[in-house]
């Protein structure tokens, strides 16, 4: 009989043939014989659908029963109607294994926690994990196999199996809570396994079915696990916060002159491993007791042994140290048998003389509890194991530092750079160069006897080419600030950070603070200060006054009041403030330029860098009382620079919990550090601007007339004198014979390296353009080292290299303080040339002896005053 092909029909045939117990069957079969070609027609459509898919319309039933539906059993018939549920579809047909889910019924989170909550309800075997469950037997297979024939070989049995144990260890029962989140399931406070990740799938689909994977668990096979599940349906994941527990177990003491592991002790002895826990002598055993008279004086001393147990016992301050010897021998029986020394920790001391009596040891003659622990060395004397010890160190830094100085010396690329031959060793020959503080100097003579590049260390250079200024401190310079800035870690300030990044976000807090705007605020500030300092010269007409002290005093009161909004009088006292003499020391340190790690260890040994720390202290103490009277400031009106760095901190609930403005509060912390400095430069220029004019008075006439015309008759400010050539002239010649940062300003080239002129620098060297040997330099200017103000407007020729005039740097690093410092150098100088003649005072000498400590200290300059 032919079906065509048709599988299923062919199944119906066979069923209903041979089924003798169900009525209709041979009516079906004859009415099914009947219409064969019918059925062959339909044939098609049904085959394809059966090949598709096993699902059926609803309500309708199978006319004939397949080993799927035997395996279904009863919940076939609900399976078939549950029409919501995703269905798998096959390609290839539903023998091929490929399968391929619906997507009009893909599962959503939603659904696999519907699905694991349905299954949960169906599959739970003990509600509440409270029954006892049945005992299971093994799952090991057991009897004897048979390897399965062929054509060519019969089948044969395949021996004996091996014999199963007869017992195996038993697992304890463990408990896991399976969380059912909103988007994903996780096991007890372990991570979460989400519905949606690809890499889940296996898992998802075994939950769905009620399974839980035993590598999800965590368990063995046949181990017994109950299972909670605890739903989220609202929720989505949240990671449980670490649990952190201690350290537990045995360990290996490091540097012990036994090695390995510590062996068990007996509770009955005195020693124990742990260094928190010493055993007390009364729980000794008699054989390790000391005997003690306990009406006597007692002493207790501690004992740690070379192997890292600990030893307590009291002793009479009539025993003897040989009776401590006898007690750590019967304590520890390797001791006993090796050669030992005992001596006290710290002042180490070594007790060689056993006939000693402890009473009569310094340490021990007050009795009572002796905090000096003492120590046992095997096998060595004191002076053998130090000299030992120092041997290794020694030869370890012998190997290390010469490697390093055979680097340095042979093979280093900058050894082909021109330069002292000490400099190729280490930094400290330059440093050791500069116990007058006169780096400046040193740079100079140094630049006149090997040319523009001068090696000054092992991995420093100095260079006064014009072309350095640019591609160091320039716009597009790839050099950075070098490790030189991290002297004063952790203090940091716009200044002293290395990023350029971290540099441009603080620069912008300062940036409105010395603004146009915010220079104009300060106007009348700086007015009442020039005014102080006028009536001071008025007071002192024709006698010689330290002028570089009241300009010290003049600069110091002007920025307090422009900084901190206090005014300090120091105008009206005359006294040099104790902060001026905390700048000076405290900078001090500074001017031998110590390489970093060797400047920072000085810093933390106590005195040898006191003014520093104390003037950091000043600095940290007036902004504080600036923060606290902040409203009281603010309603006397008047901007100040702190008032401008407040500002960006306004509005802000908790700021100290941003990170940005954790760092802003260091910023502002160090701001007064900052602006006194800024301070000590404009100082500085005011005494050389000075003292230049006092060598030439025609100079002094120069300017009068040409400021004269600009402010008669009127209030004049900066605005009106800022575009006058011979005073902005004159300002120049200061800064470029004495500018107030000579020498430093270190740079550390980019990986790849620089070319300036001819001569390549390799990446990861540290330069330096010194202002003060580039502003004496011929190369750069005509008649270097005289002071000839119109060399910048009326002499242009004078001026050969313009890029080598750098005296605030340039690029986005110089100086922020650039505009406020020329306003108060313009018009404190216009005031007192407007007024008064000066010249140098009797005894004062032509040259200017300053100190380089990062900024020049000028000294004493005395100066006469005269009225115009």
């Amino acid at each position: 009989m032919s079906t065509d092909w048709n599988v299923e029909e062919a199944a119906d045939l066979y069923f209903a043939a041979n089924d003798e117990n169900t009525g209709g069957g041979d009516d079906e079969l004859m009415e099914s014989m009947e219409q064969p070609q019918q059925q062959s027609e339909q044939a098609q459509p049904q085959q394809a659908q059966a090949s598709q898919s096993t699902r059926r319309p609803p309500g309708q039933r199978p006319k004939q029963m397949t080993m799927q539906d035997l395996q279904r059993g009863q919940d076939g018939d609900e399976d078939d109607e549950d029409d919501d549920k995703p269905r798998d579809l096959f390609a290839g047909g539903e023998k091929s294994g490929l399968a391929v889910q619906d997507p009009s019924k893909q599962s959503g989170p939603m659904d696999h926690f519907k699905n694991i909550m349905n299954q949960a309800k169906q599959n739970r075997s003990r509600p509440g994990g409270e029954e006892e469950a049945a005992p299971t037997g093994s799952a090991n297979f057991r009897g004897p196999a048979q390897t399965l024939g062929g054509d060519d070989a019969p089948s044969r049995p395949a021996g004996e199996p091996v014999a199963a144990p007869s017992g195996r260890q038993s697992m304890p029962r463990v408990t896991r809570t399976l969380h059912l989140w909103a988007d994903g399931v996780s096991i007890d406070d372990g991570p979460l396994f989400r519905f949606d990740d690809p890499a889940n799938a296996d898992m998802m689909a075994q939950i769905n079915q009620g399974r839980a994977p035993l590598s999800l668990l965590n368990v063995q096979p046949d181990q017994e696990v109950d299972l909670n599940l605890t739903p989220h349906k609202e929720e989505n994941y949240v990671k449980p916060k670490s649990q952190y527990k201690p350290f537990g177990g045995s360990g290996q003491r490091l540097g012990s002159p036994t090695p390995g592991p510590a062996p068990a002790t007996s509770s009955s002895t005195t020693t124990t491993r742990q260094p928190a826990a010493v055993a007390s002598a009364s729980s000794a055993s008699s054989s390790t007791e000391m005997p003690v008279d306990q009406e006597a004086p007692t002493v207790q001393l501690q004992i740690r042994l070379g192997d890292g147990t600990q030893l307590r016992s009291r002793f009479n301050t009539t025993h003897t140290v040989g009776d401590v010897y006898e007690f750590v021998n019967r304590a520890s029986a390797a001791s006993a048998q090796r050669s030992y020394s005992l001596m006290t920790t710290f002042p180490s001391k070594e007790l060689s003389d056993k006939a000693q009596v402890l009473g009569e040891m310094a340490d021990f003659k007050r009795g009572g509890v002796v905090k000096t622990s003492l120590t046992t060395f095997y096998g060595y004397t004191t002076r053998d194991a130090l000299t030992a010890a120092s041997s290794s160190v020694g030869l370890f830094l012998a190997g290390a530092y010469g490697s390093l100085l055979v680097y340095r010396i042979f093979l280093n690329p900058l050894n082909r750079l021109p330069g002292p031959w000490l400099a190729r060793v280490s930094t400290f020959y330059w440093s050791c160069r500069l116990g007058k503080m006169d780096s400046y100097l040193q740079l100079q003579a140094m630049h006149k006897q090997y040319g523009p590049i001068v090696r000054i260390g092992s991995g420093d250079l100095s260079i006064i080419h014009p072309e350095c200024i640019d591609l160091a401190y320039g716009p597009d310079a790839k050099a950075m600030k070098s490790s030189f800035y991290d002297q004063e870690l952790p203090l940091r300030s716009m200044q002293t950070m290395r990023s350029k990044l971290e540099h441009g976000q603080r620069r912008k807090i300062w940036a409105p603070a010395f603004s146009d705007k915010a220079l104009r605020a300060y106007k009348t500030k700086i007015d009442s200060y020039n005014d102080k300092y006028v009536r001071r010269v008025t007071e002192s007409i024709g006698t010689p006054v330290n002028a570089s002290n009241w300009f010290n005093l003049y600069s110091f009161d002007v920025m307090g009041s422009l900084a901190f909004g206090k005014d300090y009088h120091m105008l009206e006292s005359g006294e040099r403030p104790p902060a001026l003499e905390l700048l000076k020391d405290g900078l001090g340190v500074l001017a031998f330029y110590f390489p970093t790690w060797a400047f920072r260890l000085l810093l933390a040994i106590p005195g040898l860098a006191g003014a520093f720390h104390a003037f950091v202290k000043f600095c940290v103490d007036e902004l504080d009382w600036r923060v606290k009277h902040a409203a009281e400031i603010d309603e006397k009106g008047g901007k100040d620079i702190l008032s401008w760095l407040l500002k960006s901190y306004e509005g802000v609930e908790k700021p100290q919990a941003d990170p940005i403005l954790q760092a802003d509060t260091r910023l502002i912390i160090i701001a007064g550090y900052e602006i006194l400095r800024i301070s000590d430069t404009t100082a500085t220029t005011l005494s050389v601007i000075f003292f230049l004019l006092a060598q030439d008075p025609s100079q002094v006439q120069t300017l009068r007339n040409e400021l004269r015309p600009l402010t008669e008759g009127r209030q004049w400010s900066d605005v009106d004198i800022r575009q006058a050539p011979h005073l902005n002239g004159a300002i120049n010649e200061a800064l470029r014979l004495y500018p107030p940062v000579s020498s430093a300003f270190p740079r550390l080239t980019a990986p790849e390296g620089m070319r300036i002129g001819d001569t390549w620098i390799p990446g990861n060297t540290t330069i330096r353009a010194p202002q003060y040997v580039m502003g004496r330099d011929e190369a750069s200017y005509e008649d270097a080292e005289k002071f000839v103000p119109e060399r910048w407007y009326s002499k242009p020729h004078m001026v050969k290299l313009k890029e080598a005039f750098a005296p605030f740097s340039v690029g986005p690093m110089g100086c922020i303080g650039k505009n406020l410092a020329l306003t108060e150098l313009r018009t404190l100088t216009a005031r007192l040339v407007l007024e008064f003649d000066v010249r140098l005072a009797p005894g004062q000498e032509n040259v200017i002896r300053m100190k380089d400590h990062i900024t020049v200290d000028v000294g004493d300059i005395y100066l006469v005053f005269t009225k115009a």
